[in-house]
């Protein structure tokens, strides 16, 4: 009985050690990636948010210069997408079933942070090459 109690302990701090990790501050969870169309001068991208609290895809790619970032609420939970560099934007509410767009001044090369105010863990990122 004891070697069954050991045996289980030593599978299940085996199966802890192999997990990922939540820590705060850990590395963007990736739900997809997308380059902008479109010139440097009018980049456009198209993301969707949704009721798992995600955006899809969550990292951009992009040119600097201009980029027109317009979100979709594909569920009914509403959100919104708030860069942390506060120069670059915010949109407003964006209810379920809905659509808004918010156009990006992307003055020099970098990566820049967004979230959704209302749901912690709710980010992404556009990466801003010259």
């Amino acid at each position: 009985m004891n070697r069954t109690i050991a045996a289980a302990a030593a599978l299940l701090l085996l199966a802890a050690g192999c997990g990922g990790s939540d820590d705060e501050g850990s590395a963007l969870k990736v739900t997809g990636t997308v380059t902008a169309s479109g010139a440097p001068a009018s980049q456009t991208v198209r993301l969707d948010m949704t009721d798992s609290l995600t955006f899809l895809p969550n990292v951009v790619n992009a040119k600097v210069g201009s980029l027109a970032v317009t979100v979709e609420n594909a569920g009914a939970v509403p959100h919104n997408l708030v860069f942390d560099d506060t120069a670059l934007g915010k949109t407003g509410t964006v209810k379920g079933h809905a659509t808004a767009t918010l156009t990006v001044p992307l003055a020099k090369a970098g990566t820049f942070v967004f979230t959704c105010t209302f749901h912690s863990g709710m980010d992404g990122q556009v990466v801003v090459t010259g």
